[in-house]
């Protein structure tokens, strides 16, 4: 197994090193693999942490350092799994590394869990048939954050497969697992794009089925699995600027807007997506699958989030309400450029400040 390993900050920074023998140990003596200036970095020990391979896997221990491994924002007490994309802090406020794993040729069970809000939010994991864990303990495989994820519990739960199907099970958790909006008990099968989310309040996750290289289904179907009735949104006028349009409809307490907008950059969908409540409406335009434009309107409207990004972090907030998707090909000019795993994350972010605030 190859990793590259990129340093951010410190005095190795913007150097990249590849790396298909282990230990690949990391510190400021001279005898280590990859080796940091005494001086220069302060917050790094002589031997400070080591990337292993256990079989197949790849996992980060920590060396009895003074400041500390940190894993995706979480200390780390003595090892913890590494997966693309993680990244390493040496100490507090020391130096990170980003990992990179090439990726492997999907297993013929594969599956893809991209994290849509929470600490992770903006990052995808692709496994094969291996038992997958999702919690606040830097053991699991989806390590959280055990601070921004605090709805989520230490273990909160696991995915497996038993000939041939992918379940979920709720491990004990204090605030419930939800599948595609239904608290489940005990296990419940998993089906193309489930949308799975950690108690009412904590981070979602959508599941392909088949790997990063795997076929995913159409929305329409995705949907059909999760949507209530129409309702008043029957009543809504055809959007403008829109050709060759058919579209969908749903509930966010079915399907959560984090959730639905990750769906659509999935599939690269283009189209108008409106979203309403009893005094407020949302209307987001969409090119193959990034957000492009957005405004709000009604009543409830806080005057910032009227038009572009805010829109977007504004309908974040919601837990309730209906959309409207139609696709079709969109005329209007760009207003927003923002990539969408950009804008979900700046979105949770401003949800926790907010929550913070509020629990001060």
């Amino acid at each position: 197994m190859q990793i590259k390993v990129t340093c951010r900050g410190g005095s190795r920074d913007g150097h990249i090193q590849e790396c298909s023998s282990f230990p690949f140990s990391i510190g400021r003596a001279a005898s280590n693999t990859l080796v940091f200036d005494a001086v220069a970095d302060p917050q790094v020990s002589a031997r400070h942490c080591e990337i292993i391979e256990q079989d197949g896997a790849l996992f980060v221990n920590d060396l009895k350092s003074r400041n500390g491994t940190h894993l995706n924002g979480t200390r780390i007490e003595a090892s913890a799994r590494l997966h693309d994309g993680s990244v390493i802090r040496l100490g507090t406020t020391g130096p990170e590394l980003h990992i990179s794993i090439p990726a492997e040729a999907p297993e013929e069970h594969a599956l893809t869990i991209a994290c849509v809000s929470g600490s992770l939010a903006g990052k995808s994991f692709a496994f094969g048939r291996e038992p997958i864990t999702i919690g606040r303990l830097p053991e699991s495989t989806i390590a959280l954050d055990p601070v921004r994820d605090r709805f989520a519990s230490g273990r909160h739960c696991e995915l497996y497969f038993e000939d041939g199907q992918c379940w979920v099970r709720d491990t004990g958790s204090k605030h419930g697992t939800l599948l595609n909006g239904q608290k489940i008990q005990g296990a419940a099968p998993i089906v193309e794009n489930s949308v799975l989310r950690l108690g009412n309040r904590g981070p979602e996750f959508v599941i392909t089925l088949g790997g990063t290289n795997g076929t995913l289904r159409t929305l329409d179907s995705t949907l059909e699995k999760t949507i209530a009735s129409p309702g008043p949104l029957k009543e809504l006028n055809a959007p403008t600027n829109l050709r060759g349009s058919r579209g969908v409809h749903g509930t966010l307490e079915e399907l959560g807007f984090s959730s639905l907008l990750m769906v659509l950059d999935m599939e690269k969908k283009s189209g108008e997506l409106v979203l309403t409540q009893e005094n407020a409406r949302a209307r987001l335009l969409l090119r193959k699958g990034r957000v492009t434009g957005a405004s709000a309107s009604g009543a409830d409207v806080p005057a910032e989030a009227a038009t572009g990004s805010e829109t977007v972090y504004w309908v974040l907030s919601w837990t309730q309400g209906q959309f409207v998707f139609t696709q079709g090909d969109i005329d209007d000019e760009d207003t927003i450029k923002a990539p969408t795993t950009s804008l979900l994350m700046e979105g949770a972010r401003r949800l926790d400040e907010r929550r913070d605030q509020a629990a001060e």
